[in-house]
């Protein structure tokens, strides 16, 4: 299809095509999935509808392609509900131990935000946050070696400051 006719049936068909996604998502949702259904259109290089018939039947192909977006989103959503079931299911099922990550994230974290070194906190904060040991590395601009190093310093440390703050540890 050249240019000016796919404008003009962009023009006429997106409206529609919203509207009609609009009863299964929300309405910036649906301009999306308009959008993406009268691009794979535009892709999918159309002749130029010759008559009528053939204008209604590209009419109907666009509200096929939007079907066929509209179920891959629904299909997408359930596959991403699912494996989050299925992490949280495994997560839950696993014995659980306190981490460094738990123990400074309790109510006491400001005191110990004063106690440790900023090196300390940066690296604690970043796990906290859920970085792994290879995007610390580059968050920090080290290597993995280094970043491990600075996370077992930082537990050792937390672990003492928590350890003195509750009476476990004998400074003698």
């Amino acid at each position: 299809m050249d240019e000016p006719s796919f404008e003009a049936f962009f023009h006429l068909m997106f409206p529609r095509l919203s509207r009609y996604a609009q009863r299964r998502v929300d309405p910036m949702a649906a301009e999306d999935l308009a959008a993406a259904a009268l691009e794979t259109i535009w892709n999918k290089d159309v002749d130029t509808p010759a008559d009528d018939v053939a204008h209604r039947k590209l009419q109907s192909l666009a509200y096929r392609v939007l079907e066929g977006h509209l179920r891959n989103g629904v299909r997408g959503a359930a596959r991403r509900s699912r494996v989050v079931e299925a992490v949280a299911d495994e997560v839950l099922a696993r014995p659980h131990d306190p981490d460094v990550a738990e123990v400074v994230t309790t109510d006491s974290w400001p005191e110990w935000a004063e106690s440790l070194s900023y090196s300390d906190r940066d690296v604690l904060e970043l796990v906290v946050d859920g970085y792994r040991v290879s995007e610390i590395a580059i968050i920090l601009d080290c290597s993995p070696g280094a970043v491990t190093m600075r996370l077992r310093r930082a537990k050792r440390n937390a672990r003492l400051l928590f350890d003195r703050r509750v009476g476990t540890h004998d400074d003698s």
